[in-house]
């Protein structure tokens, strides 16, 4: 681990998972410098933000980055400064998504994969020859699954780059357009906690505040004065 390790985890939930290794120190100092969750599900990460906002005084201190958003995987193109991936995964098609845009992305070493499901023959196939296979990963929930921990050296990548063209070359797999652009929604979210910081002090100090809503795709603010 760097000081400087981006966290993804794919599919973050109610962010309990998320939070946890946010906490976690190794000799004094934070394992990420940053820590990212998307969701598919809107609800989801609304709720997941006011957890967030619960500890996230603590997170700074330690030095540790939070960001937060509503995405699907199938359309993330690739995931920008990332070096560790986390999922708790269950679909194949899902799987492929993440390894296409493990691809594009440079920076990440390791993929964390958790699933119910028997997949070890599958990722095989599609190309991932090297990993480690954890038989019990204990979730919060309870619940123990298979988890295997995918490195991503030079030789891997190449190897599962050449059977996934040929399995899209076999099956004519037209894969979905992926236009989510995962550094600008980080960088959104950033903003998003600048702002709402920067209303709560003046709320509290009695100043007039700035209502915010969103108007085809990007923010505007109305002016809104305390009662």
């Amino acid at each position: 681990m760097n000081p400087g390790d981006v966290l993804v985890d794919i599919g973050c939930g109610d962010l309990n998972s998320l939070l946890k290794v946010a906490n976690m120190t190794f000799n004094g100092n934070a394992l990420f410098g940053k820590v990212v969750g998307f969701d598919i599900c809107p609800a989801t990460i609304r709720t997941s933000t006011w957890c967030l906002h619960s500890c996230i005084d603590l997170l700074n201190d330690r030095g540790v980055d939070v960001a937060l958003f509503q995405a699907d995987v199938d359309r993330v193109d690739e995931f920008t400064s990332a070096t560790h991936l986390f999922t708790f995964c269950g679909y194949p098609a899902l799987i492929v998504s993440i390894l296409i845009a493990i691809l594009k992305t440079p920076t990440v070493r390791f993929l964390v994969l958790v699933s119910p499901y028997a997949i070890e023959q599958k990722l095989r196939s599609w190309g991932v020859t090297q990993y480690l296979k954890l038989p019990s990963m204990i979730m919060l929930d309870g619940g123990s699954h298979p988890g295997y921990v995918v490195p991503f050296s030079p030789e891997q990548r190449a190897n599962i780059a050449k059977q996934l063209a040929q399995r899209q070359r076999a099956r004519n797999v037209s894969l979905k357009k992926r236009d989510f652009n995962f550094e600008k929604a980080v960088d959104a979210f950033d903003e998003f906690k600048n702002w709402t910081t920067k209303r709560q002090e003046l709320m509290e100090s009695g100043h007039p505040v700035r209502k915010r809503h969103r108007t085809g795709g990007e923010y505007a603010y109305d002016d809104m004065r305390m009662e």
